[in-house]
């Protein structure tokens, strides 16, 4: 069971820490935050193999119909995604809601480099209090595993959409506070302690986040992140997905030296490998996708 989240306590400890994490490593709404797999040049190329397109902004596009002229950004961040579908011209406007002001005001001078800076409405708060509106697209970008309720979340967004509105997500559907189960992270582990010194941090034995740690950080993070999916086809039916995996890619980067990732050849190489094994055992099924995009519609 999760316990019930304090909104106004909870919501102010998740801004804040956004807040930081965005003025840490975030520069023109591009991560570089070497932590986070998704990040790597590797990661980049395997998700466009996987997609078929050249990031996820182009594979959702493909799938549009047409314009969308009023989309909404729910925990939109500093709305790299978001940015991208109005410079494209494939949405008309977007009003950008986040808890993070700093994010915001990242995005807002992105859009102005951008020239879409008069496209834009910037809403700081829970996307759960946006006034209803005749949307076209709602879009969760790595935010619908912070939803405290994800049934509600997700309903809420299906009607704010007009009918035919799309409902798009980036997201992390694993286990809620990275609580791995053993069957996935024990194989990481033997993996772990059979690589070389110089791909690892000190730590002898792969370290695992404590899932209490996790929600003393952001009292957000993968709170209902398994109900995601259950949520979405019970709201919307139909439901497209395209797993970029990452099960097994994410629990190791917790140990990896990442500057050894980044900076040199043999470290450069073992993402392309893990990155090829990650996406081989999620396709088989051995360990399934934590990562997936996601595109539905309300009827």
């Amino acid at each position: 069971m999760t316990a019930p989240i304090n909104h106004e306590h909870d919501l102010e400890t998740t801004a804040a820490f956004w807040d930081q994490m965005t003025a840490q490593y975030c520069k023109e709404g591009e991560s570089a935050n070497r932590t986070e797999w998704q990040a790597h040049p590797a990661a980049a190329r395997q998700r466009r193999r996987l997609l078929g397109a050249t990031d996820a902004c182009e594979w959702f596009s493909m799938r549009l119909p047409g314009r969308v002229d009023r989309a909404i950004g729910a925990g939109c961040g500093t709305a790299t995604f978001e940015l991208k579908l109005l410079k494209s011209g494939a949405v008309g406007h977007f009003d950008l809601c986040d808890v993070s002001g700093t994010s915001l005001e990242s995005a807002a001078a992105r859009a102005e480099q951008l020239g879409v800076a008069d496209r834009i409405t910037l809403r700081c708060g829970d996307f759960l209090e946006a006034e209803s509106g005749d949307y076209g697209l709602v879009t969760f970008v790595s935010s619908l595993h912070h939803a405290v309720d994800v049934e509600a979340t997700v309903q809420f967004a299906h009607d704010i959409l007009r009918p035919g509105g799309f409902l798009y997500a980036d997201e992390y559907v694993g286990p809620r506070r990275f609580d791995f189960p053993p069957e996935h992270s024990d194989l990481v582990k033997v993996l772990y302690r059979s690589l070389a010194r110089e791909l690892r941090c000190q730590w002898p034995e792969l370290p695992q986040p404590d899932p209490a740690d996790v929600a003393a950080a952001d009292p957000t993070e993968a709170v209902q992140s398994d109900l995601i999916l259950p949520a979405l086809y019970a709201a919307f039916g139909d439901v497209e997905l395209a797993p970029i995996y990452g099960a097994m890619a994410f629990m190791l980067w917790w140990g990896l030296d990442h500057d050894a990732l980044w900076d040199t050849q043999a470290g450069r190489e073992f993402a392309e490998v893990l990155l090829a094994l990650d996406t081989a055992l999620g396709a088989s099924g051995a360990v399934p996708p934590y990562f997936t995009l996601i595109k539905t519609q309300r009827k």
